[in-house]
């Protein structure tokens, strides 16, 4: 029998269809965040909305983004995020006398820095860092302990990097530790 591997995880293409069907319901949940922003307009009937809860919320107008500090917890549907800070970037439509903050056109990243756990339908990613660019719809999770856990099975590296266009990834080792995936078949 002849193997195919993928180029990106250099695994058989079988354990590739595997990984990506466990992580693809976790690179859905942060475009689902970044895109939806609330809008006002609609805020009565919204059943998409984003509720973040956090200790403190700091607006950084002229750099452009939000910062909630302090056991922040971020919810929509069936996709929640825990993390010790969450950064939502924007990018300004234009500039305001009477709004400093100018009227936000749209969110440009989300950062989630520390003890990150994103809870999807059907897994756990949790890291120390996660950055989600809305353009490029790329994912990147970092820190030596990045894991996905969907039931038994796990992948595990240092750096894990989710393209959502074209369903590709790319997961790194550290200095010390070697990409790591472990599949119980049923």
């Amino acid at each position: 029998m002849k193997m195919i591997f993928c180029k990106v995880l250099n695994l058989p293409l079988y354990l590739h269809i595997i990984i990506m069907g466990a992580l693809l319901p976790m690179m859905t949940a942060l475009p689902l965040i970044a895109q939806q922003a609330p809008n006002p307009k609609n805020a009565g009937a919204n059943s998409d909305k984003i509720h973040i809860t956090s200790d403190k919320l700091i607006s950084h107008g002229k750099s452009g983004y939000f910062e909630f500090i302090g056991n922040v917890r971020a919810e929509q549907k069936d996709t929640v995020i825990t993390t010790d800070t969450l950064r939502v970037h924007y990018k300004k439509q234009s500039e305001n006398k009477n709004n400093p903050l100018g009227s936000i056109d749209a969110i440009s990243k989300l950062e989630a820095i520390g003890n990150v756990k994103i809870n999807v339908e059907n897994g756990v990613a949790e890291t120390d860092k996660a950055v989600y660019l809305i353009d490029k719809k790329v994912l990147v999770l970092t820190g030596p302990n990045s894991k996905f856990t969907s039931g038994n099975n796990t992948i595990s590296g240092s750096k894990m990097t989710l393209h959502m266009d074209d369903e590709r990834i790319s997961v790194e080792g550290g200095q010390q530790k070697r990409v790591e995936a472990v599949y119980y078949p049923d």
